[in-house]
């Protein structure tokens, strides 16, 4: 079963970030939002990952994204949403 992951905490949390990628194997896929998208100056090599582009406006990273990063919408969001099973939220 492929899961999707959604990180909200920045690298000051941590233990979310580690948790997520201890469960995480790969095939699964990766969400960044509010405070997660911090992570995504480094993000993890084996997970297809994303980040709401409007977050990375907010914390004004839109030059430093790595092209690993696929910057998605909220309408983008919720269909990746509909295309994994579980779904798995890291607050």
């Amino acid at each position: 079963m492929i899961s999707l992951h959604i990180l909200s905490q920045g690298p000051a949390q941590k233990s979310a970030l580690q948790n997520c990628l201890t469960a995480a194997k790969d095939g699964d896929a990766l969400i960044l939002i509010g405070e997660g998208v911090l992570n995504a100056l480094s993000p993890p090599n084996h997970l297809s990952c994303y980040a709401l582009h409007e977050d990375i406006i907010k914390h004004g990273l839109s030059e430093q994204i790595p092209d690993s990063i696929t910057m998605i919408d909220y309408p983008e969001f919720v269909s990746l949403c509909t295309q994994y099973s579980p779904i798995c939220s890291w607050f």
